[in-house]
């Protein structure tokens, strides 16, 4: 393990395990050496990762903040995008998400929470898998062939549930038939109990920039159900390609 994995690997466990963390538990999360993890501790408090608090105990510091801030920035939404997720749930009353697609990653960058009582886990700034959201499979059939393979290829196709699809093969024989009728499920591939349906939306050079979708409990959006939507997420997808190109100040998704 480099030291550029074992500092991830700290501040991970920080994220996760937090508020404050104590060397000896650090220690036993990372298996890091004490002198080692001690070392790298300071140095990280140093540079504003990582807050000491004078009592032996750590969190994530104020850097890592105005990082996730400045990264932030240059991946949100015009907020003209929220009224057409407003608009989106009037004909759905589900979850809405906005997902942005940057260096082959793919993260939530808008929520608009359901009508109703059952909220998702989801939150803006977390990292959506390609093989498994409805989202990532819309974006993927966007790609030239070769670029979605690429990027199959560089992705760990991890079994969320057990209808998730880990071969590569077969995903990428889906990826014409979700091209051709615009747009993507997700049943119960992403996490036990949800259902979705998104679209993907481009830039200027037609490049997929992001999706949109609306997820929901499986209870209560049905295969059939979603597909009906299908027609209200594409419109919202093309009208956040208008939006976006109209926002030259915007920050922009290359």
């Amino acid at each position: 393990m480099t030291t550029v994995d074992k500092t991830f690997d700290i501040l991970e466990h920080l994220a996760n395990g937090g508020p404050r963390l104590a060397l000896a538990q650090l220690h036993e999360m990372t298996a890091i050496p004490k002198p080692t993890l001690y070392r790298m501790l300071r140095t990280m408090v140093d540079h504003g990762l990582v807050r000491h608090d004078g009592s032996g105990r750590y969190s994530v510091g104020r850097g890592v903040f105005r990082l996730a801030g400045e990264v932030y920035r240059q991946v949100s939404v015009p907020a003209a995008a929220r009224q057409v997720m407003v608009d989106l749930q009037t004909v759905a009353p589900e979850t809405v998400h906005i997902s942005a697609f940057r260096y082959g990653q793919l993260v939530y960058v808008e929520k608009l929470e359901a009508l109703h009582p059952y909220q998702m886990a989801s939150r803006v700034g977390k990292l959506q898998a390609l093989h498994s959201s409805a989202i990532g499979k819309a974006v993927l059939a966007q790609l030239p062939a070769e670029q979605a393979d690429a990027l199959l290829a560089d992705h760990r196709l991890e079994a969320f549930t057990s209808t998730t699809i880990v071969d590569r093969s077969q995903l990428a024989a889906a990826l014409p038939e979700i091209r051709a009728q615009g747009y993507a499920m997700d049943d119960e591939e992403d996490e036990d109990g949800l259902r979705a349906i998104g679209v993907a939306f481009r830039d200027g050079a037609d490049h997929p920039i992001g999706g949109i979708s609306i997820v929901a409990p499986s209870f209560q959006m049905s295969v059939e159900q979603a597909h009906t939507y299908a027609p209200a997420v594409k419109e919202a997808a093309m009208r956040l390609e208008e939006i976006l190109a109209e926002s030259p100040s915007e920050p922009s998704w290359p």
